[in-house]
């Protein structure tokens, strides 16, 4: 009677850390779904298992590390990419506005993801010289969806039309410390605005 509960707790456990870190090919082809540019999905308690399109966010505003207001121990993804430090406070990106945020700032063009079902963080970057744009495009087997030109592919899909980008996952206080002159991504002001392209 006790050999069951542990077996289940290792399998629960086990589930919780795959699938993000190292990407899946993959292997069920995404529903074909109609983009809705302007529309916000209705719903409640989260990302809703069905195909749908965010118009894509670039450039949010960034706080400069001086006017961050967050608490140090705050959880953030922090990504130094081509000279630039960047932070994004994690529970911003837990917003579905903020799963997906695209950076064209300078030389580091990059994509930061996040799924708030999964927790799965992926930063990418263009394989060309063109600005990558991602969107999301639903929920589907379990992951969050996202759009890249044309194609739609699970967030952990190993060919997606674009490349990793090395992130960290830490807190506000140790990602400042070892880069000072960070911007910082908090879904605030409240009016950041989607961005069609």
């Amino acid at each position: 009677m006790r050999v069951f509960p542990l077996l289940t707790l290792s399998l629960c456990t086990a589930a919780a850390f795959s699938g993000c870190d190292e990407p899946q090919q993959s292997t069920t082809p995404p529903p074909t779904i109609t983009p809705m540019p302007t529309a916000m999905p209705s719903m409640s308690g989260g990302m809703m298992s069905t195909p749908f399109v965010v118009p894509p966010l670039v450039n949010p505003p960034l706080q400069s590390a001086a006017d961050a207001r967050i608490s140090p121990d705050e959880p953030v993804i922090g990504v130094l990419h081509k000279g630039i430090p960047r932070a994004f406070q994690l529970t911003a990106l837990k917003d579905m506005r903020y799963h997906v945020i695209n950076e064209h700032r300078g030389p580091a063009s990059l994509a930061v993801t996040y799924c708030d079902r999964t927790d799965c963080v992926r930063v990418l970057e263009a394989l060309d010289d063109n600005p990558l744009l991602v969107q999301i495009a639903g929920f589907h087997n379990g992951e969050m969806q996202v759009r890249i030109r044309d194609g739609q592919f699970s967030q952990t899909a190993k060919d997606l039309p674009a490349a990793d980008v090395p992130f960290t996952r830490t807190t506000w206080g140790t990602w400042l410390a070892d880069n000072p002159e960070t911007t910082l991504f908090t879904g605030e002001p409240a009016n950041a605005t989607s961005s069609n392209r």
